[in-house]
């Protein structure tokens, strides 16, 4: 073993100028816990592992552009030893995936969309000359569902409609059409499968660690989750005293996000969530800090 794989493999490896080891140790080495199976038919349980996740979304989306670190994946740590090996080749697959295509993924995407983009997407059922959706103009979200596909393999597509208004005409319809937006993968924090469809889903709607915030109080943090059910919907936010919960209707008669599953490393009809990122995720911050504190021993010798 060399003197870096010692040093990375090290589990009281220093964070250099990033923190203190005690203060981010157990936001490296802990990890969040499995997804917890859905159990009862109450949605107003759906919520209460969800503070538990809430470091991980920043944390997992910047470790994948701070450094390098993989190869083969060979790094990547068993989630336990009962993990079966199958399902960790799949992760080792995953992780070296988003590896080498996180640099290429916009060179990529651009290319893509450097063409006539409505002409190599005309198939799609939207008009692109009058849609304008939540994430801008039809071009942007495009673009968006591209690098998503790239960069993990696959993405959600949400439907909603333009406004909160009451469709009860043709007219209101064609107002007030629904329209798809894209969901990071990253966001989905549980689910069960209905064959290839959500029998419910649980959405993170604004993520818990803006940049700029400070992740050390969870006081500064605003959360909200939004669980879709066939009939329903249920939104939770955070207030920091408690869980504010409202309801509605889903009259669409299915939950309306579905999973877009890519060509790979994903066998197809196979569909997973945030926590196969973090190991990724906390090998490159690892990675970063073990960089930093070399840049930072340069430069207090020279």
């Amino acid at each position: 073993m060399t003197t870096f794989e010692q040093q990375f493999s090290d589990s009281k490896l220093r964070v250099g100028k990033y923190g203190e080891d005690e203060v981010i140790s157990r936001q490296i080495t802990m990890g969040p816990p499995d997804a917890p199976e859905h159990t009862g038919d109450n949605p107003a349980t759906f919520h209460d592992s969800y503070t538990e996740y809430r470091p991980w979304f920043e944390l997992a989306r910047d470790s994948y552009y701070s450094s390098g670190g993989f190869l083969t994946g060979e790094r990547l740590a068993k989630f336990s030893v009962a993990e079966p090996d199958e399902r960790y080749k799949v992760r080792q697959a995953r992780a070296y995936h988003i590896s080498i295509v996180r640099l290429l993924a916009n060179v990529y995407v651009n290319a893509i969309y450097g063409t006539n983009i409505v002409r190599n997407f005309s198939r799609l059922p939207i008009d692109p000359t009058k849609w304008r959706g939540p994430r801008g103009s039809w071009e942007s979200t495009m673009r968006f569902w591209l690098l998503q596909k790239v960069l993990y393999g696959g993405s959600l597509c949400g439907l909603d409609r333009k406004t909160a208004d009451p469709v009860e005409t043709l007219q209101d319809e064609k107002d007030n059409p629904l329209v798809p937006f894209v969901i990071s993968p990253l966001r989905a924090i549980d689910w069960s499968l209905n064959g290839t469809e959500f029998a419910w889903v649980k959405i993170q709607e604004k993520p818990g660690f803006n940049r700029g915030m400070d992740w050390r109080n969870p006081k500064n943090v605003e959360d909200a989750v939004k669980v879709w059910t066939p009939d329903s919907w249920y939104k939770f936010n955070d207030t920091g005293a408690g869980w504010d919960e409202t309801t509605g209707e889903n009259g669409l008669g299915q939950v309306p996000i579905v999973p877009m599953i890519g060509d790979y490393p994903e066998d197809p009809g196979s569909f997973y969530g945030a926590t196969d990122f973090l190991q990724v995720a906390k090998i490159n911050l690892r990675m970063f800090n073990l960089f930093s504190e070399g840049d930072d021993q340069m430069a207090s010798s020279a």
